[in-house]
């Protein structure tokens, strides 16, 4: 068995009370059967507050008021402040490790909807991984497309080198992502899946990323692009799943700072755009966490928009709440960052849905979002 990692995923501890946000709002948190049966049995007063806080039906604790009904007045768990965490169900016990499964290989990350992560996550210079091999018994997933797994790993190699051509301006790179990924996305649906890496050979050719601006700017450059389609991906937010009760107050307190003086306004907030340090280490988690996910669903591109177009929202979202307190901190980006991902990542439907849109909606197609870029 493989473990990937990031090198930093092992640093990680939780702050606890001092968090300034809580994994314990807003999301359903599913137990474990293990763990279930154990509350199940647990004696005492404390053991009677567990049963009647359960859903046993979903298998997930109660929630009161979007908290979960362990969640008490100092945003601490009241089961690590009874037991300890030997107490905890796999979900409380894990977060905010992730972990995603291929067959002999299992890829580790921390999420970035938790702010002690996102600081981790965005405060590094590059991602670096560590390839863990440990003994253990070989898995057959059956259906498993070993031959696809491999091509998307090279891939996701070369997405990487792209993000991290410095040489080249943060939106040509971003542009090059998005073109690429469409092109290996009609390789992949051809079943075209011999010969991939001469697409990646393509794009990190030299000369490839400048050949890519002209002709961009050729065909997709109007003056305008960024604000139209900013603010229709700002309205597609409105149709994902609130998970925390004040998110769509904020996406609507972000889209009046950024849209309602116009166009003009709009771009004089970039002044407080972030690092481009910072949006490659965006383009990078998203890449690393979702992209050779697509061997079980075939859509690489998709995997690709989200990496562009997260970092493309959360840029707005820092210039909005930058503009409103007049400087950029990194603390700014860090916490932007992470509520944006408190509510997209940790949710299938909105995934789902985001998924769908970039196919259907018009802002998120190739053309406007490289027409948006340009003016990056």
């Amino acid at each position: 068995m493989e473990y990937v990692y990031p090198d930093y995923y092992r640093q990680f501890t939780c702050i606890g009370g001092e968090c300034p946000d809580t994994c314990c709002a807003g999301w359903e948190i599913v137990i474990d059967d293990k763990t279930l049966e154990k509350y199940k049995k647990y004696p005492g007063g404390f053991g009677n507050r567990l049963r009647n806080s359960i859903n046993f039906k979903r298998k997930s604790f109660k929630q009161y008021d979007r908290r979960c009904a362990f969640l008490n007045e100092e945003n601490l768990c009241d089961i690590y402040t009874e037991a300890g965490e030997k107490l905890f169900c796999k979900t409380c016990r894990q977060y905010p490790r992730h972990e995603e499964e291929y067959e002999n290989v299992r890829e580790l990350s921390l999420s970035l909807s938790c702010p002690e992560a996102a600081r981790m996550i965005l405060s590094q210079d590059r991602l670096n991984l560590i390839y863990d091999e440990k003994k253990g018994h070989s898995e057959d997933y059956g259906d498993f497309d070993e031959l696809l797994f491999s091509q998307l790993l090279d891939g996701r190699d070369a997405f990487w080198k792209l993000i991290e051509n410095e040489n080249v301006p943060m939106a040509v790179r971003m542009m090059q992502m998005l073109s690429m990924g469409h092109h290996l996305q009609k390789n992949i649906s051809e079943g075209q899946l011999f010969g991939l890496e001469n697409i990646y050979d393509h794009y990190l050719s030299e000369g490839a990323a400048n050949r890519m601006n002209v002709y961009l700017k050729e065909k997709w450059e109007k003056p305008g692009s960024r604000y139209h389609v900013m603010k229709g991906m700002f309205s597609c937010l409105h149709k994902l799943e609130a998970l925390s009760a004040d998110w769509p107050g904020k996406v609507r307190h972000y889209e009046k700072i950024l849209f309602s003086g116009g166009r003009k306004k709009y771009e004089a907030l970039h002044q407080y755009r972030m690092p481009d340090k910072i949006a490659e280490q965006l383009l990078s988690y998203f890449i690393y966490v979702y992209f050779a996910g697509a061997v079980y669903d075939g859509m690489p591109y998709s995997k690709v928009k989200l990496a562009v177009i997260s970092t493309m929202l959360i840029e707005d979202i820092v210039c909005a709440t930058a503009a409103e307190k007049g400087e950029l901190t990194f603390e700014e980006i860090a916490d932007a960052a992470h509520s944006y991902a408190r509510e997209v990542e940790h949710s299938d439907l909105n995934l789902q849905r985001l998924s769908i849109m970039f196919r259907h909606q018009k802002c998120f197609h190739i053309g406007r979002l490289c027409g948006a870029l340009l003016e990056w």
